[in-house]
């Protein structure tokens, strides 16, 4: 899991999206320049609102983490964020089942619909 970057290319996958999330399930990339599917696995912790860090008792280590609405400040119009394997996944609700999906270290946004 992870990403490969190259000078002119980011590469996705197998990350896939499960449990108490409002994004849960299988999502489809269709952009011209990925291919595969985008999945995060792991266990998902709800962080409280109000929050611009996650508390120390919450373990990082091979957990997915999901912030809510207040933790945006990171990224205008954030949403949720997903951390996994070091990696900071920013999910923009774009309306109905379009979403953003933005590496916080590649800054690479991709799209990716439901249905498609």
């Amino acid at each position: 899991m992870g990403y490969i970057k190259n000078e002119n290319e980011i590469k996705l996958w197998d990350i896939t999206i499960n449990g108490n999330f409002s994004a849960a399930g299988e999502k489809r990339i269709n952009d011209s320049s990925f291919s595969g599917k985008v999945v995060v696995t792991g266990d998902f912790i709800i962080v409280q609102s109000g929050l611009t860090k996650f508390p120390s008792s919450v373990s990082v280590s091979g957990k997915v983490i999901i912030a809510e609405n207040d933790v945006k400040s990171l990224v205008d119009d954030c949403i949720k964020v997903c951390q996994h394997d070091k990696n900071l996944w920013f999910i923009y609700n774009k309306g109905g089942n379009n979403f953003l999906i933005r590496n916080y270290f590649t800054e690479e946004i991709e799209n990716y619909k439901e249905n498609d």
